[in-house]
Order: structure tokens, then sequence, then C-alpha cells
């Protein structure tokens, strides 16, 4: 069997442990045995789980005391001064919050963050946690942004990534325990990004959790996730490698497609708009709309085989109409723009690799399990097809699961699912368009 830390391919796992620890990761509580089943994930700009199955029969008398706590009985007067007999917690058993799951993978952290819920059954135990960037949920932010931030310098225009450090850094502060459990030692937040953080209100201090925001504020170009307990905060397409990750049909142990989007045809975009209205005048209910197309003008040769395939796109944004020598007096470049972009893509017809969310990968796959990161790109190949196609996709989420092998004998079963966003889409909504053929 082939351990996954072997470079460019991801085996299968030889060993699972799993530990719980005390909230921050680092005290260990007691390390769990008699795990049947177990899964962890990683999940891009957004917060993971994982859950771990015990067989109550099968645990021993220490692991059995360690998760149910250990409790002593003693005498304590009550408020009439009767002594009475009362249970006294000596050692706490496993509780959300105040304990973390930690999952190895063959001795390595794959995964950890704070329990959230423990379920007991006749002939099981099941512990379910979400990883560190859950934290973010139970806070509230303790700053206004919008004004100036803490050095005098207004927030808005700043990058991106200077902002959430701000949020981050007021929300966790190092060093101080109650606040702090052990997230900002762990976290790598650019602050240097290529995106500006602008505003059209005022985020009051209290108003909002930091979750909900940092949700927010990630969507102008940063990638979030973790791996272990390091939080990422960082560019979009963060340590891309220069040569992208390849996977191809054979790489997949379920079925994937290639489709031809005829749909998506098109050796014409042609998209029209309102134009602006002029101040001063009355307006016009039914004004001539503003147009861009391209290929521009009817002399032009069309497509051997295809002639004039039109998709059709209404904007909803307004304008001013092109004044240019030689162009149509409501023709508008902006529109014209968006129309090449219609062809662009359009032309060939375009063919997409259509991979199941959670598709399953072999372990042959040429990647590690440290190399499955969220964001990270990957090139899909499709060799054996009628037609050879390649196609870019990001990486969105990890699912892993492990359990008993089927031969018994204590063998490990484990299988690794990623679910792939592609890279090249439409420029226009699919369900706003429509296609004329003249």
């Amino acid at each position: 069997m082939t351990t996954p830390d072997t470079p460019n391919r991801l085996g299968c796992a030889e060993s699972y442990e799993v530990v719980i620890h005390f909230q921050g990761g680092q005290q260990v509580h007691t390390h769990l045995d008699a795990v049947v089943e177990g899964s962890w994930g990683r999940k891009l700009d957004d917060y993971s789980e994982a859950s771990v199955t015990l067989a109550k029969r099968e645990l021993s008398e220490h692991c059995w005391r360690k998760l149910g706590g250990t409790w002593e009985t003693r005498n304590r007067p009550d408020e009439n001064g009767v002594m009475r007999k009362w249970l006294h917690m000596v050692e706490p058993g496993v509780e959300p919050w105040m304990h973390e799951l930690t999952i190895y993978r063959d001795h390595g952290v794959v995964w950890q963050g704070p329990i959230t819920e423990v379920t007991e059954t006749r002939d099981e135990i099941t512990i379910d946690a979400r990883d560190v960037l859950f934290w973010l949920d139970r806070r509230v932010i303790d700053l206004t942004i919008g004004g100036t931030d803490p050095d005098g310098r207004p927030y808005e225009g700043q990058p991106t990534g200077a902002v959430l450090d701000d949020i981050m850094t007021k929300t966790f502060p190092v060093g101080n325990r109650p606040h702090n459990p052990n997230i900002a030692e762990h976290w790598r937040i650019d602050r240097a990004t290529p995106t500006k953080y602008t505003a059209t209100e005022r985020i009051w201090k209290g108003s909002r959790t930091v979750g909900s925001l940092v949700r927010d504020l990630i969507q102008n170009g940063i990638d979030m996730f973790t791996l272990g307990r390091k939080i990422y905060m960082v560019p979009d397409f963060y340590r891309v490698p220069a040569t992208p990750y390849r996977l191809t049909d054979d790489h997949f142990a379920g079925d994937i497609e290639v489709r031809k989007l005829g749909l998506d045809l098109a050796t014409e975009g042609f998209v029209i708009a309102e134009p602006e209205q002029t101040s001063g005048t009355e307006p016009d209910n039914n004004p001539a709309p503003l147009f861009g197309n391209w290929p521009t003008g009817y002399e032009r040769g069309w497509e051997p085989w295809y002639g004039r395939i039109t998709r059709f796109h209404e904007s909803q944004a307004q304008g001013k109409p092109t004044s240019e020598p030689g162009r149509p007096p409501n023709n508008s470049r902006s529109l014209e723009d968006t129309a090449r972009a219609i062809r662009d893509y359009g032309f060939p017809c375009p063919r997409s690799i259509t991979i199941p969310d959670g598709a399953a990968l072999t372990p042959d796959a040429p990647v590690s399990i440290g190399q499955l990161v969220p964001g990270r790109p990957f090139v899909v190949e499709m060799t054996g097809w009628s037609a050879p196609i390649s196609q870019v996709f990001r990486l969105n989420e990890v699912e892993v699961t492990w359990g008993p092998g089927e031969s018994g004998g204590g063998s490990l079963s484990e299988q690794v699912q990623i679910s792939l966003a592609t890279i090249r889409q439409p420029p226009v909504d699919n369900d706003s368009t429509q296609e004329a053929a003249a």
C-alpha cells in the first residue's frame, strides 16, 4: 500500500488516528480508540466539517472515562444546613467548544476544529466538529468599518486583505486566551491584496458576526480555507504552481461527461441596452436602444459551414452611444465589447467536461493529500475520447471518508472525493440570453 506522503500520488491511507484536544488544539484530553468510521474535508470560502463514530462496546476503560468525565459524590449542606450528597465533576468529559477534534492521516494532522455535537445511541457515540473557521461565527465584530482604521487611515481604498487582517486581529488578539483560542498564531492573511475595499455604508461595531462579514469581503478576490489548524485568507490563485496539477479521466473512479454546448455557439454576439437619460429633457418611454455587435457590418463573410448564428443579450446597464465616424449612431463601445466576448466564447462550439460534485479520485491520481488545496487550479485532460479536450478547474471542496476495509482484519478503506468548479464561464447568463438566427 502506498503512503499518501509519496510525492505526486494520492495513494491510500495506511492509518487514521483521532485525538481530542482541549480548546486551542494544544493540550491532549484523550486519544480515541474503537473508531469505526470517520470523515473530514476542506472547503473553499467556508468552514468544513468532520465526524467520527465510536463503537461503545469496544471502548477501553480509559477512553470511556475520558468521554463521559470523572465524577465523585461529595457531602455538602443545602440552604437549610442539612447535609446532602452531591455529584461533583472531577474532570470534564468531551464537551462541545471546550474540546476540539483532531484527525491524523498517516501520522500527519489533516484536520482540526471545535466539537459542536456529541450523539450517543445504544451502540455508538458520534462526535461532530467544524474547522477553526467556525469560530468566526461565534464572534461579533468589535470595530466599525467605514471610517478610519486604528492608524487613522480611511478604510476606503485599502487592500481588502488589510481590512480582513484588522478585523481578525481585533477579534482574536494574540495572547488573550478567553478571546483567542490559538487562532491568531496560525493564520496566513495577506494584507497586500490586488483588490481594494469599497463600501456603500458604514459597518457598525456589533452589527453582525465576523463570519458573515468576512464571507462578504472575500468575494472581492480572496480565497479562504483551512489546512489543519491554519486559516488562509489570500488572493485568488494563491501559490499557483508554474504547471497546474493534471488529472485525466483515468484518475476519476466514477463516470464523467464531455458536452458540446450548442446553445452557447455563436458566430455573432449582439447586445442591447436602454440609453442613459439625458438630463433636462422629458423622459422617453420608448427610446431607441443602444446596441453593440461583433463582428461588425453585414458585409463580413460568416464562418464556413455555420453562417450567421446570433446570440442576443439584453443588458441591464445604461450608457451613452459611441460618437465615432463610420459607426451607427446608437452603437455603444462597451456593449460591443460584451458582444465580442460572447462571440469569442461561442465559436468554435464550446465544449465542457462535466465532473459530478463529490467525484472520487483513484489512488493513482498524481496529487498528494497535501496538494488538494481549495482554490488551486487543476487541468483535467480527456485522453480516450472522440476528440481530445482539456479544461481548467478550481478545487472547491474535498471530502474524505474512511472505515474498515472489505477484507477485514484491520484493513482500512478510504475514499477521497473532490468538487471542481470550472473557470471558463460564458460572459452572459444563459437564462437571460435568447438565440436568433438570420
